[in-house]
This record gives structure tokens, C-alpha cells and sequence, in this order.
């Protein structure tokens, strides 16, 4: 690579979507997706449920 050239190496999405604050899943409200390695586990993702209202769904095909 020469001094004029750079390159932008982006972090992989999880298979995961969180569906945030009663937002239904399409909705058009606030739609979060963690990194690879970084989603949370089945207790967080359940207590997120039971005190915000949040959705979380394991779609496949997005971080492929």
C-alpha cells in the first residue's frame, strides 16, 4: 500500500437484533446489532425483555 492509499476494515455484525423500548420487530424505532462476539446472553437478553420492552431475534444471513 502506498502513502495515498488507506484501508477500512469494519467490524463484523452479529447474527442478532435487538427491537428496542416496545418497538416491533420491522418496526421503524430503535433497531440495535451488536458485534460478532459480542451479543449479550440469554439472562441479559430476557431481563431486557421483562424491564425495557426489548425484542431480540437471531436473523439468519446478516453478518455473512
Amino acid at each position: 500500500m502506498n502513502e495515498n492509499e488507506f484501508k477500512l476494515d469494519f467490524p463484523e455484525p452479529s447474527e442478532w437484533k435487538c427491537y428496542m423500548f416496545g418497538n416491533p420487530v420491522g418496526g421503524v424505532g430503535i433497531v440495535y446489532t451488536p458485534l460478532e462476539g459480542t451479543v449479550p446472553n440469554r439472562f441479559v437478553r430476557w431481563m431486557m425483555k421483562t424491564c425495557f420492552a426489548c425484542t431480540w431475534v437471531k436473523e439468519k444471513g446478516i453478518g455473512e
